[in-house]
């Protein structure tokens, strides 16, 4: 047996054992209400529990609030490709460091050695029409040939001109190379990062054949992360923009933030106060969905210093109780802003007017819980 069984069956038989001397109060084995409890003044003295009224103090402290790390739509960036192609190899992995311009993966399809293939032939043709208007051009000089002639082969010529830079633009867009002569035309084709960040999520599988538009991976842009915290607590943060916080996720590496907006009030699907944040050099290996702790520094805070002994916790939440003489005390539940050299400071001052139970809380605890089973 344990020792806190030990102190609770001691304090059950204390305050419920047989006694033959009549009480001076209410027996507390009738509790008026719930969270309420009365003892008589043998009972109070035996237990030692002890109560007075406790004044306001203003503290500062560090508020832990936790949050996710998130990012603007501008900040990411979903890579497809606009035909479609088999997948060869894929050369980066989810959370793989990445500059612009490095190598993604590597794709084939026919049409594209098709593509670079009729690119070298309408280029040929185009240097055949050059020459045939530029002879055109000199003879029409001599009025040697007809306008007619002449007007002809310079239609042919923009035509051509016009197609080359259509392909020339198709191929920009399939990150084709354009090839200058027959060897140099490539049956694999390699996509490179169009922007400086971190992978963030691979949607293909090497050997997988992707559909045109299809998303085959994500880009972040680690200088444009952002995090959102919610706050819970029922306390002033006194936030402003630009107001610095500190971020830490689960292994300890932390980064600044400043506050870049908050709400108001409490939203109504959550019940909980956010908080938008600019982070300043994100550690290298964050990502959009990772948790974190913000911490904030709230000054000129209102708080009640209670004795660690005046706390009682009933399912992990802790309880204070209030004297309200006659032996009578009302179990309520606080909210805990700040603990230091034993002494715990509680959020609410309405309880300032009243005696609050310095020592022995738990027992009272302790005899509450009994009481009402």
């Amino acid at each position: 047996m344990n020792n806190f069984k030990i102190s609770y069956i001691a304090v059950a038989i204390l305050i419920f054992g047989c006694n033959s001397q009549p009480t001076e109060n209410v027996d507390s084995k009738n509790p008026i209400e719930d969270n309420v409890l009365v003892l008589n003044t043998d009972q109070i003295k035996q237990l030692n529990i002890q109560s007075s009224k406790i004044k306001v103090d203003t503290i500062s402290t560090v508020l832990s609030i936790g949050g996710k790390i998130s990012t603007p739509t501008q900040g990411q960036m979903e890579l497809g490709y606009p035909i479609s192609a088999k997948i060869n190899s894929i050369l980066v992995e989810p959370g793989s460091s990445i500059a612009k311009g490095q190598k993604l993966l590597t794709l084939s399809d026919i049409s594209l050695v098709e593509l670079q293939q009729d690119y070298l032939m309408q280029k040929a043709e185009l240097e055949n029409l050059q020459q045939q208007f530029n002879r055109i051009a000199a003879i029409k000089s001599q009025n040697a040939t007809s306008e007619k002639s002449f007007q002809e082969a310079q239609t042919a010529l923009n035509k051509s001109k016009i197609t080359i830079s259509g392909m020339e633009q198709k191929m920009n867009l399939l990150m084709v190379p354009f090839p200058k002569n027959p060897q140099d035309i490539q049956q694999q084709i390699t996509l490179t990062a169009p922007i400086s960040g971190k992978v963030n999520e691979l949607f293909i599988k090497s050997g997988q054949y992707c559909q045109a538009g299809q998303s085959l991976l994500s880009i972040v842009d680690n200088s444009q992360l952002q995090c959102e915290l919610i706050s819970f607590q029922n306390v002033p943060l006194n936030l402003s923009v630009g107001m610095p916080v500190t971020l830490k996720d689960n292994n300890g590496q932390s980064t600044q933030a400043t506050v870049q907006r908050f709400g108001n009030s409490l939203e109504e699907s959550d019940h909980g106060l956010h908080i938008w944040l600019s982070l300043i050099n994100a550690p290298s290996n964050w990502i959009p969905g990772i948790t974190v702790n913000g911490y904030l520094t709230v000054e000129s805070l209102p708080g009640i210093p209670i004795p660690a002994s005046g706390i009682a916790y009933w399912e992990s939440k802790p309880q204070i109780f209030i004297a309200q003489g006659d032996g009578k005390y009302t179990m309520k539940e606080v909210n805990i802003i700040k603990e230091e050299r034993g002494i715990a400071y509680i959020q609410s001052t309405s309880f300032t007017n009243n005696e609050i139970v310095t020592q022995s809380a738990h027992y009272l605890l302790m005899a509450l819980k009994n009481t009402g089973e």
